[in-house]
């Protein structure tokens, strides 16, 4: 008799608060990689269950850390013959005790092995074969690992937390344990992303800077992004396959996340982690391999390549898509604040009915700017259409900086008529010359007429992008339209989202003292 089990393991959120820099936040993630790591061995082993069938995540003992990527994410779902709990608690308690070899040998003892039986929180619930049927096993046996995760114990006495422990450091010298981690030591020098030259760490504001290679004064440099990701529409795909299948989704993301994670790598930014269709990392905002939202847009259309690749999906009416949130924060707020701004931003991508003007659910990069002035702007991208972002970015001057900001002011000035002429627009054809005439009506100042050319290439490709079309690429969020416009105005939110690509390309391209 075969049974179905799923494992969950945590506390990967209460220990990811605990870190406060970017190494101790990949460590966390590692640890609990690891973590599922070893039980998916343990189960597979010599002492392990019989004739054990894993379908999440993909597992072979092939499977290394040495790209410096924790890629086993926090749920394990397998099947094995003649079940028995007693086992599958020993060797649970076994990987639990053993968690102390990921962390230097100072910090190891009896008690950090007690402590972390009692702190790692390994919860399971079995079904048997009849009670899953024809049914996805991942499916069946999620809503009860989502109640499982509810379930916490702590330690009695958390003095001993070597985690704690290891993200403190010592005095002037924070990641001397994580340095010595053999988690850590295991990844290659050449491969490690958290790794500078001198073989320190990257600090946050290392990051912002490009790894110190931005010398111009750019504002940017003291900015970067925190970026999650993750798959959208999985239930009404995870519908569509087999258990055996997700074996075979669960190979293809794999291949994903080491994919994916190069690409970061590439282009001077840090995995924090990449497991399943789940991914988190840092980064700087523009590089000489781009801006950080062509990274996600070309991490994106990977992912859906990759799954389009196995033969088994290609007929299938749903292919899983990814969602972004890029959280842009100035490089000194604490790091904990992003992960929170980032894990909000990413629920709202996702949630559907949340944005106006939007023509796809799902399927988006949400991009919000936090700036240290307090200031801040949030921007729904769709993938399907994020050319347009691009298209508005690329839109160049001579003296850029100068121009945006008469621009801006000029638009704030004018909107009311702006509205008037959107409503015509929609109900006209042929007016996109009066159109353009009407702006350029707008910009008739002495200093205004020389960027004559530059307000023509933002006039049209505002007209035709955002005011004409019924389905639009980028929006704004519902309650950020409510500020100071009126109703009519809040019901053409497209002026509004015009300026936020404005104030997004002005921070892009401003300098220090502008």
């Amino acid at each position: 008799m075969r049974s179905y089990v799923g494992i969950t393991v945590g506390p990967i959120f209460d220990t990811i608060c605990d870190a406060s820099t970017p190494a101790a936040l990949w460590f966390a993630s590692s640890l609990f990689s690891d973590v599922t790591k070893r039980i998916c061995a343990a189960v597979t082993g010599p002492e392990g269950l019989e004739e054990v069938q894993i379908y999440s995540p993909y597992y072979s003992p092939e499977i290394t850390m040495e790209d410096g990527v924790g890629k086993f994410h926090d749920r394990i779902i397998f099947s094995a013959v003649n079940f028995e709990a007693e086992r599958l608690n020993a060797l649970l308690k076994k990987v639990k005790r053993e968690t102390v070899l990921a962390f230097p040998e100072v910090l190891r003892g009896t008690e950090a092995e007690d402590f972390f039986e009692e702190y790692l929180q390994l919860h399971y619930v079995v079904k048997r074969e009849e009670q899953i049927g024809a049914e996805n096993s991942v499916l069946v046996l999620s809503p009860y690992l989502d109640a499982l995760e509810l379930m916490k114990t702590f330690p009695k006495d958390d003095a001993v937390n070597p985690i704690r422990r290891l993200f403190l450091g010592e005095k002037n010298n924070g990641n001397k344990y994580i340095k010595e981690s053999p988690l850590f030591q295991r990844v290659p020098k050449e491969a490690n992303q958290f790794r500078s030259r001198d073989d320190s760490i990257w600090t946050v504001e290392e990051v912002a800077s490009w790894h110190d290679r931005i010398t111009e004064s750019w504002k940017r440099k003291h900015y970067y992004a925190v970026v999650s990701a993750d798959g959208d529409e999985m239930g009404k795909f995870l519908k569509q396959i087999s258990s055996e299948q997700v074996t075979e989704f669960s190979k293809a993301c794999l291949e994903y996340d080491e994919a994916a994670a190069a690409l970061i790598g590439a282009y001077g930014g840090m995995t924090i982690y990449a497991g399943g269709d789940d991914l988190l990392f840092l980064a700087p905002l523009m590089t000489e391999e781009g801006n950080v939202f062509q990274l996600c847009h070309n991490i994106q259309q990977m992912f859906r390549e990759k799954i389009r690749a196995c033969a088994s999906f290609e007929k299938l009416e749903v292919i899983p898509s990814i969602s972004f949130s890029v959280s842009i924060q100035y490089a000194k707020y604490p790091l904990y604040e992003a992960l929170d701004s980032s894990r909000y931003l990413l629920a709202l991508a996702k949630k559907d009915g949340d944005f106006a003007n939007t023509c796809c659910r799902k399927n988006n990069m949400l991009i919000g700017l936090q700036k240290h002035s307090g200031q801040s702007l949030a921007l729904l991208v769709s993938n399907e259409q994020y050319g347009l972002l691009e298209q508005f970015l690329q839109i160049d001057s001579a003296s850029e900086n100068k121009e945006l900001h008469s621009v801006l002011y000029t638009l704030e000035n004018f909107r009311s008529m702006i509205f008037v002429l959107n409503r015509k627009a929609r109900e006209e054809q042929e007016f996109s010359e009066r159109y353009l005439a009407a702006w350029y009506n707008f910009f008739d100042n002495a200093g205004q007429k020389t960027a004559k050319e530059y307000i023509r290439k933002i006039c049209m490709t505002y007209y035709e992008s955002l005011v004409l079309p019924e389905k639009k690429g980028i929006s704004v969020p519902v309650h950020g339209l409510t500020e100071d416009f009126t109703e009519e105005e809040n019901a053409d939110a497209s002026l509004k989202t015009l300026l936020y690509l404005l104030k997004l390309k002005q921070f892009l391209t401003e300098k220090e003292g502008a």
